[in-house]
Parts: C-alpha cells; sequence; structure tokens
C-alpha cells in the first residue's frame, strides 16, 4: 500500500505540471500583449479622477497604473507615495495634477519608457533602463531543472514579478511530523522591481508551506540603452534582441549544482527547529519594519499563538513554526501574489 505522504507527494507533482504550464501560458500571453514607449514629458498629460491616469501622444485612450507602476512614477516625479494618496482621499486631485505634469518636467526631463499591456502601464522606467526579456532564462531554467532531476510545483504571475517553482520528488523526514521536498525557483521582473534570482526552496509537503531564499545566483538587468531627442517612440520587436548567454550559462551551472547546496539548507532547518528563541512581538516589529501590511504582521502572532494540528504547523516554539506560519499565510486565497512571493522569501530568511 502507497505511503501517505508518496500519496500526496504523487498529488504534489500531478498539480504541479498543470499549475506551471498554466502560468507559462499567462506568462507568454504576456509577452505577446507587451509594448514599450520611450515618451518625454511634452508628450505626457497626467489626470487625477479617484487614480492617476496619463494621456500620452499619438494614443486616443488614457493609460492606466498598476500599483507598481504608480510607486514609479511617483518615485520619479519626487512625490511620496503616502502624500498622494492623502491629496487623492482629500479631493485635491488638482492640486496632484498640477504636481505630476509640472515636476515630471523637472525631474525627468529626457523621458521614461512606459512598459505597457492593453492600455495599463506595469512599470515606468528610466529610458535608460537595461531591458531584458525574461521568456530567454525561463526557457532555460526549465529545460536545465528537468535535466537535473527537478518536477513543475508552481508559479506565479504577479504585477510586477514572474516566478516558477521545481522541486526534487525525494521526500527529507529531519523528525517526526515533519516531511520535505527541496527545490530551485526562478524569479525575475520585467518591470524593474528587482534582479534576476535563482533560489533555494523547501516545501512542507502536508500543508504545502513554501519557503524559498538562500540565493544561488543574482543578476542585473542588462541591454541596449536608448537615446532619443523624439517626444515619444515606440520601441519594436526587434530592440528585444540580447546577448544573454554569459547569464544563461551560469544559470545552468547553478542548476546542476543545486543539489549539493541541500546541506546547507538541511543545516538551517535543524537548527530553526531547537524549541524557542522567539519573541514572537519582536518579530512582528521586525516584519512591519520589512514593509509587510499590519494586518498581515498580526495575523502571523495570532496564528503563531494558535494551537493547530502537526499536519498544518510544527508544534513546538520555534523559529521553524514561525517560518511555517509566514508561509503558511501566505497561500491564503485573499493575499496578494506579490504579498506572497515577498512572505515565502521572509519565510527562508527566518530560518538563517
Amino acid at each position: 500500500m502507497m505511503d501517505v505522504r508518496e500519496q500526496e507527494l504523487n498529488r504534489i507533482v500531478s498539480e504541479g505540471t498543470y499549475k506551471v504550464e498554466s502560468v507559462l501560458q499567462d506568462i507568454q500571453e504576456e509577452f505577446r500583449l507587451r509594448r514599450d514607449i520611450i515618451v518625454k514629458p511634452d508628450a505626457l498629460n497626467f489626470n487625477v479622477n479617484g487614480g492617476i491616469t496619463v494621456d500620452i501622444l499619438g494614443h486616443d485612450e488614457p493609460f492606466n497604473f498598476t500599483g507598481h507602476s504608480k510607486s514609479q512614477l511617483l518615485a520619479r516625479a519626487g512625490i511620496p507615495v503616502q502624500y498622494a494618496d492623502k491629496l487623492i482621499d482629500l479631493g485635491e486631485t488638482d492640486l496632484l495634477t498640477e504636481n505630476l505634469n509640472k515636476m515630471s518636467r523637472r525631474l525627468f526631463p529626457d523621458g521614461a519608457m512606459v512598459r505597457h499591456i492593453n492600455k495599463e502601464i506595469k512599470a515606468v522606467l528610466s529610458n535608460k533602463y537595461k531591458r531584458r526579456d525574461a521568456s530567454l532564462y525561463f526557457e532555460n531554467f526549465l529545460t536545465a531543472t528537468r535535466n537535473a532531476g527537478y518536477v513543475p510545483y508552481t508559479g506565479t504571475l504577479s504585477s510586477k514579478w514572474y516566478n516558477i517553482a521545481m522541486i526534487l520528488p525525494q521526500v527529507y523526514n529531519p523528525r517526526e511530523g515533519e516531511y520535505l521536498v527541496f527545490g530551485i525557483s526562478i524569479q525575475t521582473s520585467d518591470y524593474g522591481a528587482g534582479a534576476l534570482k535563482i533560489e533555494l526552496v523547501v516545501l512542507r509537503i502536508s500543508c504545502r508551506n513554501l519557503m524559498k531564499g538562500m540565493s544561488a545566483m543574482r543578476s542585473i538587468h542588462s541591454g541596449t540603452r536608448y537615446n532619443t531627442e523624439e517626444d515619444m517612440v515606440e520601441l519594436s520587436d526587434q530592440t528585444l534582441e540580447l546577448d544573454n548567454q554569459t547569464t544563461l550559462s551560469a544559470m545552468s551551472d547553478i542548476i546542476g549544482n543545486s543539489i549539493n547546496l541541500q546541506a546547507e539548507i538541511k543545516n538551517r532547518i535543524e537548527s530553526s527547529m531547537v524549541e524557542g528563541g522567539v519573541d514572537i512581538n519582536d518579530e512582528i516589529k521586525k516584519m512591519r519594519a520589512k514593509g509587510f501590511r499590519k494586518e498581515f504582521a498580526e495575523s502571523v502572532k495570532a496564528v503563531y499563538e494558535t494551537s493547530l494540528p502537526v499536519e498544518q504547523l510544527p508544534q513546538q516554539d520555534s523559529r521553524w513554526r514561525l517560518s511555517n506560519v509566514i508561509s503558511l499565510l501566505a497561500n491564503g486565497s485573499s493575499v496578494d501574489s506579490d504579498v506572497k512571493l515577498d512572505a515565502q522569501n521572509y519565510a527562508m530568511d527566518i530560518l538563517s
């Protein structure tokens, strides 16, 4: 008769294949629809009416912003996000509109690169942004991980990140009630959110709590810089052809050697399982300082102090339990995709 843990692992692998394929299709569709515009301030006209929109020269309809691109825009215009939100809440939309139009001309006179999908702006970047198309890295990552024995587990397409995680279908049992598998993930942003990251992954299979981190490789964006004297230039597909062979080769090497890095992860896990050493109130303060919202941080405290079955959380008060609380809450259906990825990374940080 098949062991229940083996049955659960088989379910994870089966579901993972579908999940990763679905996310990859979504990412490919986003690549297909995405367009870039290099635009000077004179070609921009900002409007505020419950939210920020912008008219761009040569386009009939206004463009909207995601939360991420709105923050980028305000940062480039030297306007604090809290100040902008307060003006909107107070109905002082004319003042914010004037600030955006004037400050954009003052602070980025050479223009910006606007990356959008169907009039939704996903990023507002320097027109000297070193650009990299993530599709090349995902293709290489999937090939290299499969060759190394990994199988698909999950993926996420958020407003600013692409993420795929693969696992090795081998169970690690460090102590009674703890059944883990290890893996590797790739995370990158074509929207100026951060560098390409390849990280190790730990998955507690009974509850599917996932932590990721212990960076195996980081890479800065690279590519061609674009300068223009025109007010607005829409970039063609040909400009996306980049020389990425060095990074792709390094990716393949680190994936091939990733199994050898698991000893360090095992040491972290076993050390984190030692009972005690957690001041939950202090840990919540640290989470708030890292940018997690009050509601999420307080949920971590509440769940940490709640008695739950071993299938959901480790029983002893420890850093291992705290890490699992964070990753358990990251799995919640109401959690934003960007928060989910940040929480999974923070859950791994807790183990160090």
